[in-house]
């Protein structure tokens, strides 16, 4: 059982389905468990999810990342 008081975001990095280090980046984590494709989108994105192979979530994450130019 998860404490009331414990952040959404810490309680999500917990699930099977989702993906812990894009969930910590941000991002909406949620993974498509029959292909393990994990959702590329920021966390609560309006619509459904855009889900990436896990060969190309390391590119997801790096979009992220705000950019620091702006």
């Amino acid at each position: 059982m998860q404490a009331p008081d414990q952040p959404e975001s810490s309680r999500e990095s917990h699930n099977v389905s989702m993906d812990e280090t894009v969930a910590e980046a941000g991002g909406c984590a949620q993974v498509h468990l029959p292909t393990g494709r994990t959702c590329a989108l920021q966390h609560g994105h309006d619509g459904t999810c855009q889900f990436v192979a896990p060969d190309r979530v390391a590119d997801a994450l790096t979009r992220l990342q705000p950019d620091p130019e702006q």
